[in-house]
């Protein structure tokens, strides 16, 4: 019998298809003008990108975490901009809330937690993400967070997925057997492959695929079954 639930975040419960980046770094462009940064936006957003992507490549090959604000301090630094505190959370926010504007959840998110809260079913989130102070407002932004147990995030444990350390801290964390939980995710190297090591059930969640594999569903509603 399913006791526990745990969900990925993006592309599993939030739809993030509609981000648009370059509005994100226009927000944070308008924001450091206002501090006298007086080259335009083209050769802003090349140096962002080249710092991001750098960061971005060690992230995923190290499995380590790293806050936004360490690539948007370097940015700025050789942009030739005093990182002071007060610009970097204007940066992280006003892009925040272009972020919250573009996403959106699933069509079959809200029946199926509305189904397994009623079922008094554990519901949780390991999620990959950098500040984890976002990702809850996004999970009240949506309408989410009444129905979630826990969160685990990247950002607060220090290490990503598919780090096995991390399924470990999570699995010690759930007073439910092996037997008892399952994760839906839509990566299979981050969200299946772990868990299926420890020998728990894990599902791939493929809205756009019609691959029959039987660890993969194509809909959340295809838990009622599961469960």
């Amino acid at each position: 019998m399913v006791k526990a639930v745990l969900f990925d975040l993006y592309l599993t419960l939030i739809d993030v298809s509609g981000v648009n980046q370059e509005e994100q770094d226009k927000a944070a462009y308008n924001v450091i003008r206002k501090f006298n940064y007086n080259y335009g936006f083209v050769e802003f957003r090349e140096m962002f990108k080249k710092v991001y992507n750098k960061w971005r490549e060690f992230r995923q090959t190290s499995l380590i975490e790293v806050n936004p604000r360490v690539w948007w301090q370097e940015t700025l630094l050789k942009l030739g901009v005093t990182p002071k505190f007060k610009l970097l959370e204007n940066i992280l926010e006003e892009r925040h809330k272009i972020f919250l504007k573009q996403i959106k959840i699933y069509d079959d998110v809200i029946e199926i937690l509305k189904i397994l809260h009623k079922k008094n079913i554990l519901i949780g989130i390991m999620s990959n993400c950098s500040d984890a102070k976002y990702a809850k407002e996004e999970l009240e932004y949506l309408g989410l967070a009444d129905y979630i147990d826990f969160f685990i995030t990247s950002a607060e444990y220090g290490r990503r997925k598919p780090d096995i350390n991390l399924f470990l801290n999570v699995l010690s964390s759930i007073p439910f057997t092996k037997e008892e939980i399952i994760m839906i995710g839509d990566d299979y190297k981050n969200d299946v492959e772990p868990w299926t090591k420890l020998g728990v059930k894990a599902y791939l969640i493929n809205r756009k695929s019609g691959d029959s594999n039987k660890s993969t569903i194509h809909s959340l509603y295809e838990l009622k079954n599961i469960i």
